[in-house]
Formats: C-alpha cells, sequence, structure tokens
C-alpha cells in the first residue's frame, strides 16, 4: 500500500489487489488510498485482521522486516491479471 500511494501520487494510475481485514486499519488504509484515487475493485475484504509490516533498520543500514501476513495471506495470485 505505501508504494501503491507513493506512485499514485507521483501521478500513476494505480490499481490494487489483494486483501483486507474487517477493522479500523483496514478501514484507515481504505480511506487513504481512495482519497488518492487508486483503484481498489481488486481488494477484498476477508473476514480476519487487516495484515502489517515493519521495517527495522539498525545504525549500519541493515534491516529487518517483520511481516504479519493478516488478511493478505488470503489473496489470490489468479486475481492478478497482465
Amino acid at each position: 500500500a505505501n508504494r501503491a500511494l507513493a506512485a499514485a501520487r507521483a501521478v500513476a494510475a494505480v490499481r490494487m489487489c489483494g486483501a483486507v481485514g474487517r477493522d479500523a486499519a483496514a478501514d484507515s488504509s481504505l480511506t487513504l488510498l481512495r482519497a488518492a484515487d487508486i483503484d481498489l475493485d481488486g481488494v477484498r475484504v476477508v473476514d480476519s485482521p487487516t495484515g502489517c509490516a515493519t521495517v527495522l533498520v539498525d545504525d549500519t543500514g541493515e534491516n529487518a522486516i517483520i511481516v504479519v501476513p493478516g488478511g493478505g495471506k488470503h489473496r489470490s495470485h489468479s486475481r492478478v491479471a497482465g
């Protein structure tokens, strides 16, 4: 979602595919993405918490990414087309 939002703000046409949960995290994220005119037709809402990721960067620039997939584990590769 961060990259989609950045691309949309750089005036690119963006369409997202994925899944979010039925919760406040999804509500606020989808509101922000809609406000940026991102096409969310490929995003479905599932009965699972919305996932999130955090990037930790140490003093040397090495990073570690912590992912909690939540609703994202319900995404379908078959929903993405050329």
